[in-house]
């Protein structure tokens, strides 16, 4: 793969748009001369001290219905709708566990009956800006985007196993400007 310092990005963020394309330009023409590929697709890391992580819970009353796959997604609206989407992008969103009425850590509530349902969700966040930048540099380099990951979740994908990913393992990804931890 091609290697050059990050001119134009510091802390994860753009700083400079023009150096930023020159490092990312000299980037991928050494991969694609070390591959022999040609790189035209790419997914960005976002490791950026303004990702914010949280974890939101949504109670829901059910009044001891049924609850549907419907309604599961009308959960994730409500939890999307605790978020500025106008200024945040969603990077990542994850429920974490549901209680229901007295029973606690359900992992799947569907088909199940219930008077209150409470959805604990996980999402991270970066705003919309620090995206914008990003793009601009990836796409004057000819470069379409996939998709944005936070940076911890990239590295807990390539580096640990299915097992430890199930049992629950944290990876610290210590970095230069900031760290973050995955679970």
């Amino acid at each position: 793969s091609g290697n050059h310092e990050s001119e134009g990005i510091r802390n994860g963020a753009v700083s400079n748009v023009k150096l930023a394309r020159a490092t990312i330009a000299s980037s991928v023409y050494e991969a694609e001369k070390l591959s022999g590929k040609n790189v035209d697709k790419v997914i960005v890391n976002v490791s950026n001290p303004l990702l914010r992580s949280r974890t939101i819970a949504i109670k829901t009353s059910f009044g001891g219905n049924q609850i549907l796959p419907s309604d599961i997604k009308k959960l994730k609206a409500m939890v999307l709708s605790k978020i500025d989407l106008t200024k945040n992008e969603v990077l990542s969103y994850k429920v974490l566990k549901y209680d229901l009425d007295e029973m606690k850590d359900i992992a799947d509530p569907e088909f199940m009956f219930a008077n209150l349902l409470t959805a604990y969700a996980h999402i991270t966040t970066v705003p919309l800006k620090h995206l914008v930048n990003m793009g601009t540099c990836l796409l004057g380099c000819q470069l379409k985007i996939d998709n944005f990951v936070p940076s911890s979740k990239a590295s807990a994908e390539s580096c640990l196993t299915e097992e430890e990913k199930r049992e629950g393992c944290v990876l610290v990804d210590i970095g230069a400007g900031c760290s973050d931890y995955i679970f």
